[in-house]
């Protein structure tokens, strides 16, 4: 995916949403960062869904992907999610 970006290849965003899909748990985190930097409208509902199901490391990675993101929504999940870890 990176080699992709840095040509600026035009079939990215298509790839990206092959390894949002695929079987390997770090091709499916590598393809949900690139997801939320080329579409992040995109991105939100499918890293709410790693929160949801995930494996703990899926999860840290969905958090810190959100934290990259700039959005009003975006901002109150993250303090609901913060709430709900201080709750315990």
């Amino acid at each position: 995916l990176r080699a992709l970006a840095a040509i600026d290849d035009p079939g990215l965003e298509q790839v990206v949403k092959i390894a949002v899909a695929d079987e390997d748990a770090s091709v499916r985190g590598e393809g949900r960062r690139w997801l939320v930097k080329l579409n992040p409208a995109d991105a939100v509902p499918i890293v709410l869904e790693v929160l949801e199901s995930g494996t703990i490391r899926e999860q840290q990675a969905a958090i810190a992907s959100l934290g990259e993101m700039e959005s009003a929504e975006v901002d109150a999940l993250l303090a609901s999610l913060f709430e709900r870890l201080a709750d315990g």
